[in-house]
């Protein structure tokens, strides 16, 4: 397969189609948030309910997506 080369935005406009983005897992997704927005950080997707946990995304001051990720902070998260 031949990796798409089309840039055209794909959901959000952050991600292109075939993108990447680095994330990262933290101790505390509120605090972590609060401190990202304290200094005047971008943020591309406000916290998020995931399968695996919760996340919110910011960009970095390059303009790159960055994923902060919690498992346990959603208590509700894989009941039924």
């Amino acid at each position: 397969m031949i990796p798409s080369t089309d840039q055209e935005p794909v959901g959000a406009a952050w991600r292109t189609k075939g993108s990447t983005f680095v994330g990262f897992y933290v101790e505390s997704l509120d605090d972590t948030a609060a401190s990202l927005r304290a200094l005047g950080a971008k943020i591309l997707v406000d916290h998020e309910v995931r399968e695996w946990g919760c996340r919110f995304i910011a960009q970095d001051p390059d303009g790159r997506a960055v994923e902060i990720n919690q498992r346990s902070h959603c208590t509700d998260v894989g009941s039924d």
